[in-house]
């Protein structure tokens, strides 16, 4: 009986589909390595462009999916665009509701996926979001709250990339 049911369970569990490791979409399956480049940032907030790249470099470096390289080694190349870095108040002061206690940061991104041979592999946006309180200084708030947007977008781009959903 004992191992009936262990056969039974073995049998169902198999039939599901689950795999173990990464899974890669089947439109770039031929993809192990990727370029990624310095972000283009079209936004007025200075120097972003490098702490966003270095973060979505260690996002695909923790996910394991695919091997990052230089542009040589490549089988793709991952282009993205900062298009805006939005700040939206969230909460107000109890005894004055002109002046913000909390606001939400929303990077909002666009980004390629080409092949070697420049064949189009995905083109999505993406946006990583964060809030943040404000102190004596608004702008070194928001500074300070940028790294957990851009982690947040980090997780969103390569979610989308190497996740087969």
């Amino acid at each position: 009986m004992r191992l009936l049911f262990l056969t039974l369970c073995l049998l169902v569990v198999s039939g599901c589909g689950y795999r173990v490791g990464p899974t890669v979409r089947s439109a770039y399956a031929d993809v192990k390595k990727i370029d990624v480049p310095t972000v283009i940032n079209k936004t007025f907030e200075p120097n972003v462009q490098s702490l966003i790249t270095d973060t979505i470099i260690n996002r695909f470096n923790n996910d394991g999916t695919f091997e990052i390289t230089g542009q040589a080694q490549a089988d793709a190349t991952l282009s993205i665009t900062i298009n805006e870095i939005d700040r939206t108040p969230l909460r107000f002061a109890t005894s004055n509701s002109l002046v913000t206690q909390e606001y939400q940061l929303t990077i909002r991104a666009t980004y390629e996926l080409k092949s070697k041979s420049g064949k189009m592999l995905n083109s999505f946006s993406a946006q990583g979001i964060t809030t943040f309180f404000v102190s004596n200084d608004l702008i070194a708030s928001q500074r300070q709250a940028i790294p957990l947007a851009a982690e947040s977008l980090a997780n969103d781009i390569v979610s989308q990339i190497s996740e087969a959903w």
